[in-house]
Formats: C-alpha cells, structure tokens, sequence
C-alpha cells in the first residue's frame, strides 16, 4: 500500500521542529552564560570605576597629610614637625570632620579613647577632612552612609598629641617596634631612641604577604556595606556605624576552609590588607561555590 506523501513532509516537518527546539535550547543556554558573563564583569567594572573615582579623593588626602606633616599648622608649631592628626573616631561621640584628642583604646569597636602615653595606642578613624581643609565632596550627608569619607591609619608615633616620639629622622626608620608601649622622659636635648615608642603599621596582600611594617599612614576609601563570612556592614543615615560597618575583612589564603588567617581593616591591631579590584576566588578552592566569584572585599587603601 502506497503511503500518502504528506505523511513524508511530516515527518520531515516533526524532525525541523525538533531540530529547532534543540537549537534554540542550546542559545536560551548560550545567553544564560553571556548574561551571566556581562553581570560578572558588570560587577568588576563597575568596582573599578569606584576604584578609579576615589583614587582621586585618596590622593588628595594623601597630599594633604604630607603638607600637614611638613608645615603644621600654627596651632601645632610646638610640636616637631611629622606630626599628624588624630583620626576623626567616635571617642566623641560622633564624626564631624575635625582631629578627636586621643586615639583608640583596645576595647570593643576601639571605644573610648586613652590618653595615657603607655597604652599602646590605636590611631584609626575617618580622616579630618575639615581640619586638612580638604575641599572635596566629603561628609555631605549625615553619618556618610556611603562611605564617601576616606579612613585613615597613622601609626601612634606619630600622633600630634603624643610627645613619645620626639626625635624624627631617617634612623627612627631602622627602631624595632616595641613589644609594650615605652615613653622616654621629655629631657632636653632629646636623646636619640633606641626603640620606637608605639609600633608601625603594617600592610598586607592578597597572598598575605607582608608588603610594608614600616608604614606611617594608611588611607582606606571605603565601598558600599557588605555582608561576607567574616562581616555583616550596616550605616545608615540614622546610625553613624563603627570602624567594622565601613572598613573590610577576609579570610586569607583566598576560599580557605581551615587554618585561616582572618585579616580585618577595622581590627584594631595596626595591620592591614589590601585586595586589588576584580580579584577572584581561585579555581581549586574546597568550596566550589567560590570558585572563580568576585572576592567580596571593596576596601580602596594606599599608604605611606
């Protein structure tokens, strides 16, 4: 018996239909990944962008300090030159752009402050933008929400209400940072010290590899709050937020499950870490989820 012809086209026709279906399934699959591609380097470019727009402001902070530090202001010419402010903290309660009298103590969130020369003291805070007479788009809404401010480190040595330190010259470079704070008597000449008061600071990569101990300043520009394995951020316009709601921390090596090293930016210990932008989780770490995501850390930092 003759089959009819029209049961040939469709066949034909069912085997182009599914055909079809098979090709467009492997492009609705192919766009799945481009999209997710362009998101993932939506998200990089646009922290690079933070990143190149702030670099500015930190710049400016930077070149700031060093004016400070070499001419003091007039206010400050009994104090030898290469003193530097006090962070802006909340020992007093609030962030206002101006020098705070003390530096921090070693209680939690660094508060309140100590004034006692043989505490060893830690220097961080948002940086005295108004005292600097910085001109730039800094604390314009109230408790900086976003993290416009930039934060800033200075090691305890250098401190402008802190007469430990009172010799400055390229020796002081080579003193070994003291295990507990000592604080020479304020003889005239001064002698020459053979241990620094306060300690450095120290910065720290990726690897965790130590870059500097030898730092004098940090400055930290802060991105928008996140939420890792190692921090839960929260400022609000309402709340101003401590060091922790504002600067990061991570976990080192990268995607480590154990034997860690917790490396934390508002941690209060004068070491620091910074991650360059758009780095990624490794490919062989334990936790697969990871592997290849962008590393949640938006800490912009440069030192001196």
């Amino acid at each position: 018996m003759k089959r009819p012809a029209h049961s040939g086209r469709l066949k034909r026709s069912a085997q182009g239909f599914v055909l079809l279906l098979i090709v467009l399934s492997m492009l609705a699959i192919g766009a799945v990944v481009l999209l997710n591609g362009v998101a993932t380097s939506t998200i990089a470019n646009r922290q690079l962008q933070q990143v190149v727009a702030g670099s500015d402001a930190l710049q400016a902070a930077k070149q700031a300090l060093i004016g400070y530090a070499v001419n003091p202001p007039a206010s400050m010419l009994n104090i030898r030159p290469g003193m530097l402010p006090v962070p802006d903290s909340l020992a007093n309660g609030n962030y206002d752009g101006q020098a705070d009298s003390q530096c921090l103590g070693n209680t939690v969130n660094g508060l309140p402050g100590v004034g006692s020369t043989s505490t060893i003291k830690r220097c961080l805070g948002k940086i005295p933008w108004k005292d600097l007479g910085l001109d730039i788009d800094f604390g314009q809404e109230t408790h900086d929400p976003l993290g416009k401010v930039p934060w800033l480190a200075i090691s305890a040595n250098l401190a402008s209400y802190d007469a430990c330190l009172a010799v400055l010259n390229s020796d002081i470079a080579n003193l070994p940072s003291p295990a507990s704070a000592s604080c020479a008597p304020g003889t005239w000449p001064y002698p020459q010290p053979t241990i620094l008061p306060h300690p450095w600071l120290s910065v720290y990569d990726q690897n965790g590899s130590l870059l500097s101990d030898k730092v004098a300043v940090v400055l930290i520009l802060p991105g928008p709050p996140l939420t890792t394995e190692t921090r839960n951020q929260s400022r609000t316009s309402a709340s101003p937020g401590h060091p922790s709601d504002y600067l990061d921390s991570i976990n080192l090596p990268l995607g480590c499950t154990s034997g860690c090293t917790t490396y934390d930016n508002a941690g209060l210990n004068n070491k620091f870490v910074m991650i360059p932008p758009g780095t990624r989780y490794p490919g062989n770490v334990t936790n697969s989820a990871l592997q290849n995501q962008l590393v949640p850390f938006n800490d912009t930092l440069v030192y001196i």
